[in-house]
Protein backbone atom coordinates (compact mmCIF):
# COMPACT_ATOMS: atom_id res chain seq x y z
CA UNK A 1 0.00 0.00 0.00
CA UNK A 2 2.82 2.71 0.36
CA UNK A 3 3.26 2.64 -3.09
CA UNK A 4 -0.19 4.79 -3.06
CA UNK A 5 1.52 7.22 -0.99
CA UNK A 6 5.19 7.07 -2.86
CA UNK A 7 2.92 8.38 -5.71
CA UNK A 8 1.16 11.03 -3.94
CA UNK A 9 4.37 12.27 -2.42
CA UNK A 10 6.53 12.20 -5.74
CA UNK A 11 3.51 14.27 -7.50
CA UNK A 12 3.74 16.79 -4.52
CA UNK A 13 0.17 15.66 -3.42
CA UNK A 14 0.67 14.63 -0.32
CA UNK A 15 -0.73 16.90 2.99
CA UNK A 16 1.06 15.05 5.38
CA UNK A 17 -2.09 14.87 7.71
CA UNK A 18 -1.73 11.48 9.06
CA UNK A 19 -5.07 10.08 7.96
CA UNK A 20 -4.05 7.18 5.96
CA UNK A 21 -1.62 5.75 8.70
CA UNK A 22 -3.50 2.68 10.53
CA UNK A 23 -0.12 1.90 11.98
CA UNK A 24 2.98 3.57 12.19
CA UNK A 25 4.39 7.16 12.43
CA UNK A 26 4.76 10.40 10.27
CA UNK A 27 8.27 11.80 9.16
CA UNK A 28 9.37 15.05 8.40
CA UNK A 29 11.11 14.27 4.72
CA UNK A 30 13.90 16.35 2.88
CA UNK A 31 10.93 18.26 1.07
CA UNK A 32 10.52 19.56 4.44
CA UNK A 33 6.80 18.22 4.80
CA UNK A 34 5.41 15.15 6.92
CA UNK A 35 4.92 12.06 5.27
CA UNK A 36 4.57 8.19 6.17
CA UNK A 37 7.24 6.56 6.94
CA UNK A 38 8.24 3.59 4.55
CA UNK A 39 6.98 1.18 7.17
CA UNK A 40 4.18 2.48 7.96
CA UNK A 41 0.62 0.54 7.42
CA UNK A 42 -1.84 2.30 4.94
CA UNK A 43 -5.59 2.20 4.79
CA UNK A 44 -6.15 0.31 1.67
CA UNK A 45 -9.39 2.99 1.57
CA UNK A 46 -6.85 6.07 1.31
CA UNK A 47 -8.40 6.69 -1.98
CA UNK A 48 -11.56 7.16 -1.08
CA UNK A 49 -10.92 10.33 1.23
CA UNK A 50 -7.50 11.86 0.40
CA UNK A 51 -6.83 15.35 -1.04
CA UNK A 52 -4.56 13.88 -2.42
CA UNK A 53 -6.49 11.77 -4.96
CA UNK A 54 -9.51 14.06 -5.05
CA UNK A 55 -11.32 16.32 -3.22
CA UNK A 56 -15.36 15.88 -3.06
CA UNK A 57 -17.24 19.37 -2.89
CA UNK A 58 -21.30 18.61 -2.29
CA UNK A 59 -23.03 21.13 -4.86
CA UNK A 60 -25.05 24.02 -3.62
CA UNK A 61 -26.66 26.98 -4.89
CA UNK A 62 -23.87 29.66 -6.05
CA UNK A 63 -25.04 33.40 -5.73
CA UNK A 64 -21.64 34.83 -6.21
CA UNK A 65 -18.28 34.53 -8.50
CA UNK A 66 -15.41 36.52 -6.92
CA UNK A 67 -13.11 36.99 -9.51
CA UNK A 68 -9.49 36.17 -7.44
CA UNK A 69 -11.23 32.95 -5.25
CA UNK A 70 -13.83 31.91 -7.11
CA UNK A 71 -17.60 30.80 -6.13
CA UNK A 72 -18.55 32.14 -2.92
CA UNK A 73 -20.83 29.64 -0.89
CA UNK A 74 -23.91 31.80 1.12
CA UNK A 75 -23.41 33.18 3.78
CA UNK A 76 -20.47 35.38 3.97
CA UNK A 77 -20.17 37.25 7.12
CA UNK A 78 -17.31 39.63 8.39
CA UNK A 79 -16.76 39.71 11.94
CA UNK A 80 -14.10 39.47 15.08
CA UNK A 81 -14.17 38.37 18.36
CA UNK A 82 -15.30 41.07 21.63
CA UNK A 83 -13.02 40.08 23.76
CA UNK A 84 -9.79 42.90 23.25
CA UNK A 85 -7.20 40.49 24.47
CA UNK A 86 -8.05 37.40 21.95
CA UNK A 87 -8.32 39.88 19.58
CA UNK A 88 -5.12 41.20 19.42
CA UNK A 89 -3.45 37.96 19.86
CA UNK A 90 -5.50 35.91 17.08
CA UNK A 91 -4.23 36.25 13.37
CA UNK A 92 -8.06 37.00 11.74
CA UNK A 93 -9.92 38.51 14.63
CA UNK A 94 -10.36 35.39 16.91
CA UNK A 95 -13.17 33.84 15.22
CA UNK A 96 -12.44 30.39 15.69
CA UNK A 97 -10.82 30.99 19.01
CA UNK A 98 -14.11 32.54 19.90
CA UNK A 99 -16.13 29.83 17.99
CA UNK A 100 -14.30 26.97 20.48
CA UNK A 101 -14.75 28.84 23.87
CA UNK A 102 -18.24 28.92 22.94
CA UNK A 103 -18.72 25.72 22.78
CA UNK A 104 -16.76 24.42 25.41
CA UNK A 105 -19.00 26.81 27.76
CA UNK A 106 -22.28 25.85 26.38
CA UNK A 107 -21.24 21.89 26.86
CA UNK A 108 -21.28 21.40 23.23
CA UNK A 109 -17.80 19.64 23.39
CA UNK A 110 -15.68 17.97 25.79
CA UNK A 111 -12.55 18.70 23.62
CA UNK A 112 -10.76 20.14 20.67
CA UNK A 113 -8.21 18.48 18.07
CA UNK A 114 -6.32 21.64 17.13
CA UNK A 115 -2.45 22.59 17.06
CA UNK A 116 0.09 24.95 18.57
CA UNK A 117 2.96 25.75 18.85
CA UNK A 118 5.60 23.37 20.41
CA UNK A 119 7.19 24.43 23.44
CA UNK A 120 10.53 23.22 22.98
CA UNK A 121 10.53 24.90 19.24
CA UNK A 122 8.53 27.35 17.87
CA UNK A 123 9.57 26.64 14.65
CA UNK A 124 7.54 23.50 14.70
CA UNK A 125 4.02 22.66 15.56
CA UNK A 126 2.40 19.67 17.44
CA UNK A 127 -1.27 18.62 17.83
CA UNK A 128 -2.85 18.67 20.77
CA UNK A 129 -6.31 18.13 22.30
CA UNK A 130 -7.48 21.42 24.41
CA UNK A 131 -10.75 20.68 27.14
CA UNK A 132 -10.56 24.40 28.46
CA UNK A 133 -10.61 28.22 27.74
CA UNK A 134 -7.09 28.66 28.24
CA UNK A 135 -6.28 25.23 26.24
CA UNK A 136 -7.48 27.20 23.52
CA UNK A 137 -6.17 30.74 23.97
CA UNK A 138 -2.72 28.60 24.07
CA UNK A 139 -3.08 27.77 20.00
CA UNK A 140 -4.07 30.93 19.58
CA UNK A 141 -3.02 32.35 15.79
CA UNK A 142 -2.07 30.19 12.33
CA UNK A 143 0.32 28.18 11.93
CA UNK A 144 2.47 28.24 8.95
CA UNK A 145 3.92 25.29 9.48
CA UNK A 146 3.17 21.29 8.30
CA UNK A 147 1.71 19.10 10.81
CA UNK A 148 0.29 15.83 10.70
CA UNK A 149 -3.38 16.52 12.90
CA UNK A 150 -4.95 13.18 12.67
CA UNK A 151 -1.04 11.17 13.76
CA UNK A 152 -2.25 8.79 16.37
CA UNK A 153 -6.28 9.86 15.42
CA UNK A 154 -7.58 6.93 17.20
CA UNK A 155 -5.99 7.29 20.05
CA UNK A 156 -6.71 11.27 20.06
CA UNK A 157 -10.43 10.89 20.12
CA UNK A 158 -10.39 8.20 22.96
CA UNK A 159 -11.49 9.70 26.27
CA UNK A 160 -12.14 12.58 24.34
CA UNK A 161 -15.77 12.93 24.73
CA UNK A 162 -17.78 15.40 21.82
CA UNK A 163 -14.69 16.71 19.88
CA UNK A 164 -14.61 19.50 17.50
CA UNK A 165 -11.83 19.45 14.90
CA UNK A 166 -9.91 22.68 13.48
CA UNK A 167 -7.68 21.99 10.74
CA UNK A 168 -6.58 23.15 7.10
CA UNK A 169 -9.63 23.14 4.45
CA UNK A 170 -7.58 20.14 2.97
CA UNK A 171 -7.20 18.68 6.34
CA UNK A 172 -11.33 18.97 7.15
CA UNK A 173 -11.90 17.65 3.39
CA UNK A 174 -10.03 14.79 4.28
CA UNK A 175 -11.91 13.98 6.80
CA UNK A 176 -15.40 14.89 6.51
CA UNK A 177 -14.98 11.89 3.50
CA UNK A 178 -13.12 9.71 6.10
CA UNK A 179 -16.47 10.14 8.52
CA UNK A 180 -18.54 9.24 5.49
CA UNK A 181 -16.64 5.78 5.15
CA UNK A 182 -16.16 5.41 8.89
CA UNK A 183 -18.82 7.21 10.16
CA UNK A 184 -18.78 4.38 13.74
CA UNK A 185 -14.99 5.60 14.50
CA UNK A 186 -15.77 8.89 14.06
CA UNK A 187 -18.92 9.24 15.56
CA UNK A 188 -17.51 11.41 18.60
CA UNK A 189 -16.51 13.94 15.92
CA UNK A 190 -19.32 16.82 16.39
CA UNK A 191 -17.81 20.23 14.89
CA UNK A 192 -15.51 20.85 11.93
CA UNK A 193 -14.19 24.17 11.58
CA UNK A 194 -11.16 25.46 9.41
CA UNK A 195 -9.83 28.53 7.48
CA UNK A 196 -8.58 30.59 4.53
CA UNK A 197 -5.77 28.90 3.83
CA UNK A 198 -3.20 29.69 0.79
CA UNK A 199 -1.18 26.58 0.75
CA UNK A 200 1.30 25.07 3.07
CA UNK A 201 5.09 26.33 3.37
CA UNK A 202 7.66 23.46 3.83
CA UNK A 203 9.59 23.12 7.02
CA UNK A 204 12.42 23.42 4.66
CA UNK A 205 11.60 27.56 3.98
CA UNK A 206 11.15 28.41 8.26
CA UNK A 207 14.82 26.84 8.53
CA UNK A 208 16.17 29.25 5.55
CA UNK A 209 14.40 31.77 6.35
CA UNK A 210 15.74 31.45 9.89
CA UNK A 211 19.39 31.40 8.44
CA UNK A 212 18.54 34.32 6.20
CA UNK A 213 17.80 36.40 9.14
CA UNK A 214 20.92 35.26 10.69
CA UNK A 215 19.90 33.29 13.25
CA UNK A 216 20.41 29.52 14.87
CA UNK A 217 16.99 27.41 15.28
CA UNK A 218 18.35 26.44 18.41
CA UNK A 219 18.23 29.77 19.91
CA UNK A 220 14.92 31.25 18.52
CA UNK A 221 12.28 31.64 20.91
CA UNK A 222 8.62 33.45 20.77
CA UNK A 223 9.59 36.88 21.53
CA UNK A 224 12.51 36.50 19.02
CA UNK A 225 10.28 35.60 16.48
CA UNK A 226 7.76 38.44 17.61
CA UNK A 227 10.61 40.73 17.52
CA UNK A 228 11.41 39.94 13.90
CA UNK A 229 7.75 39.65 12.62
CA UNK A 230 7.40 43.63 13.69
CA UNK A 231 10.97 44.42 11.87
CA UNK A 232 10.07 42.68 8.68
CA UNK A 233 6.00 43.65 8.81
CA UNK A 234 6.17 47.18 7.93
CA UNK A 235 6.30 46.81 3.66
CA UNK A 236 3.41 44.39 4.49
CA UNK A 237 1.40 46.82 6.41
CA UNK A 238 2.21 49.57 4.12
CA UNK A 239 0.43 47.01 1.40
CA UNK A 240 -2.16 46.55 3.34
CA UNK A 241 -3.10 50.12 3.48
CA UNK A 242 -3.03 50.17 -0.67
CA UNK A 243 -5.28 46.90 -0.27
CA UNK A 244 -7.90 48.77 2.41
CA UNK A 245 -7.81 51.66 -0.42
CA UNK A 246 -8.56 48.79 -3.33
CA UNK A 247 -11.49 47.70 -1.51
CA UNK A 248 -13.06 50.46 -1.91
CA UNK A 249 -13.61 50.08 -5.69
CA UNK A 250 -14.84 47.30 -7.28
CA UNK A 251 -11.99 44.66 -7.55
CA UNK A 252 -13.26 43.68 -11.25
CA UNK A 253 -12.62 47.40 -12.43
CA UNK A 254 -9.29 47.53 -10.86
CA UNK A 255 -8.45 44.42 -12.68
CA UNK A 256 -9.32 45.36 -15.54
CA UNK A 257 -7.73 48.87 -15.01
CA UNK A 258 -4.41 46.62 -14.89
CA UNK A 259 -5.15 44.80 -17.47
CA UNK A 260 -5.96 47.49 -20.16
CA UNK A 261 -4.07 50.32 -18.65
CA UNK A 262 -1.34 48.66 -17.28
CA UNK A 263 -0.51 45.94 -19.89
CA UNK A 264 -1.07 43.12 -17.23
CA UNK A 265 -2.59 39.66 -18.74
CA UNK A 266 -5.39 38.96 -16.61
CA UNK A 267 -3.17 35.71 -14.73
CA UNK A 268 -0.63 39.11 -13.52
CA UNK A 269 -3.34 41.42 -12.51
CA UNK A 270 -4.86 38.69 -10.79
CA UNK A 271 -2.07 37.78 -9.07
CA UNK A 272 -0.94 41.51 -8.06
CA UNK A 273 -4.47 41.59 -6.65
CA UNK A 274 -4.41 38.84 -4.38
CA UNK A 275 -0.87 39.40 -3.55
CA UNK A 276 -2.02 43.30 -2.13
CA UNK A 277 -5.67 42.81 -0.54
CA UNK A 278 -4.48 39.05 0.90
CA UNK A 279 -0.56 39.21 1.68
CA UNK A 280 -0.22 42.37 3.44
CA UNK A 281 -2.78 41.15 6.24
CA UNK A 282 -1.06 38.27 6.51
Amino acid sequence: MYRKIKYLIDHKACLGCGLCVVKGKMVLSKDGFYHPSKDSIIDPKIKSYCPGYKIIQKKKKRRKEEILYGPFIPPVLVGHIKDENINYKASSGGIITGLLICLLKNKDVDSILQVCSSHKNPLLSKVVVSRTEEDVINCIGSRYAPCSLFENFESSLKDAGRVAVVGKPCDIAALKAYMDIYPTKTISIKYTLSMMCMGLPSQNATSELVSFLGEEEKNITTKDIVKKIVMYTIPLIIMELIGTSFQLVDMFTVVKTLTEVGGFSLNDASFIMNAVTTLGTK
